[in-house]
């Protein structure tokens, strides 16, 4: 089984590839395939380390459908702190230099993932199943690593797992009322007192008599004189004019005073 595994991992490098990466990273093409026949089982060998020491993502990873991992991260997942140790027994292996050791690890990594990936999908393997399997070909691998190649320890997987949360019971407490807080006395406004107005003094009306009329307002006007045809005795006409006008100032005088008592009588009527 480790033979098909690297023998098929080995497919994806051919002549071509070989030769165009001699010439990019201006290597021997004999140096270049030694670093493939030592890259190959390396990676293999942390891959089995890493999924049968519990790296349940990569063990996921390599049993969906998703995209293959860049070179890079896979080997800092596979070897983490002792990728440089990996890297030093390739170059001891083909004689390179130590960017192009690196550049085939990154080159040969997805290779293999993707070879382990295959080999579980034909066979609907299941996560302990590639378990299983990968395990049972430690003792098989062995013999195929390079003699100095460091012995590559598991590393702790990126993601946790889903932590077991227990309930804890809530503690009981006694309620304890509290008591209303006590509130200020409400300071009540003193009435206010406001001074009776005075009383209004309505003004004293005062009778005052009606002034007696004069001589000249009771006199009379002269009546004119009569023509002489008309003209009677002179004493007569004297007497009868005196008699007049004591009528007529007795009218008037009577007539003031009436009107003086109704006055004085309106005014001491209460109303």
């Amino acid at each position: 089984m480790v033979f098909t595994l690297l023998e098929t991992a080995n497919k994806h490098f051919n002549n071509d590839f070989i030769i165009q990466q001699a010439r990019l990273l201006d290597e021997t093409e004999t140096g270049i395939g030694k670093a493939l026949y030592a890259a190959i089982p390396t990676i293999l060998s942390g891959m089995i380390t890493q999924v049968t020491g519990g790296a349940q993502l990569l063990t996921r990873q390599l049993l969906d459908n998703s995209a293959a991992p860049g070179g890079e991260s896979l080997l800092d997942r596979l070897f983490n702190k002792q990728l440089g140790d990996v890297t030093r027994a390739v170059i001891h292996l083909s004689g390179i230099k130590s960017t192009s050791a690196y550049f085939i690890l990154c080159a040969a990594a997805p290779a293999v993932f993707v070879t382990v990936r295959e080999h579980a999908v034909a066979r609907q393997l299941n996560a302990a199943q590639l378990v299983y399997l990968l395990h049972s070909l430690t003792t098989e691998l062995t013999p195929t690593l390079p003699a100095d190649m460091p012995v590559v320890t598991a590393v702790a997987d990126a993601v946790p797992e889903t932590p077991v949360i227990t309930p804890v019971a809530p503690k009981l407490t006694t309620y304890v009322p509290t008591p209303p807080a006590e509130q200020a006395p409400v300071a009540i406004p003193p009435p206010i007192v406001t001074a009776p107005e005075p009383p209004v003094s309505k003004p004293q009306v005062v009778d005052e008599p009606e002034p007696e009329p004069t001589e000249a307002e009771t006199q009379l006007p002269d009546e004119p004189e009569e023509p002489e045809e008309y003209a009677e005795d002179e004493a007569e006409v004297t007497s009868r004019r005196k008699r007049r006008r004591w009528i007529t100032l007795t009218a008037v005088t009577a007539g003031a005073l009436l009107a003086w008592y109704l006055f004085k009588g309106n005014c001491n009527t209460p109303h």
